[in-house]
Formats: structure tokens, C-alpha cells, sequence
């Protein structure tokens, strides 16, 4: 369920990237191009090779963001006070 979604993502992207091409072209280095090659490459590797290795990249994104919310409400009421 998680790489239809994931894959979802990627082709709305692409079309997205393809829609507006001229747009992107004139704001879109060859730096970009690089760290964006990187990005998918590091996607691929989270969603497709991990979990073929026995490591489940989900579990470890939810204790991520379980960790990360107590912080962010801590946060909020700093910043509000």
C-alpha cells in the first residue's frame, strides 16, 4: 500500500515537473538537478531495498514523528507564552 502510494507521489510529480517545465527551467540549476537525483535516490533505497533487507522504513518514521510531536507542542506553548 505504502509504494502505490509512494509511487503515486513520483508520477504526480513528474507530471507536475513536466506541466511546468518552462517555469522550472528558467529558476532550476544544475545543482538542484543534483540534490533532487539524490533525494529519489535516497527514496528508492528507503521504500524498495530496505525492506527486501528485513528493515522496515514505516516503524521507523512513526518513532520519529513520536518523538517529534511531544517536542513540537512543548514548542508551541514557548512560543505562545
Amino acid at each position: 500500500m505504502i509504494r502505490i502510494i509512494v509511487l503515486l507521489i513520483l508520477v504526480l510529480a513528474i507530471f507536475f515537473i513536466l506541466l511546468n517545465i518552462r517555469k522550472i527551467k528558467k529558476k532550476l540549476s544544475f545543482k538542484h538537478l543534483i540534490l533532487l537525483a539524490v533525494f529519489f535516490i535516497i527514496l528508492l533505497i528507503l521504500f524498495i531495498v530496505l525492506p527486501r533487507l528485513g528493515i522496515n522504513p514505516i516503524a521507523g518514521f512513526q518513532a520519529l514523528i513520536g518523538k517529534i510531536i511531544p517536542i513540537l507542542g512543548m514548542l508551541r506553548s514557548f512560543f505562545i507564552s
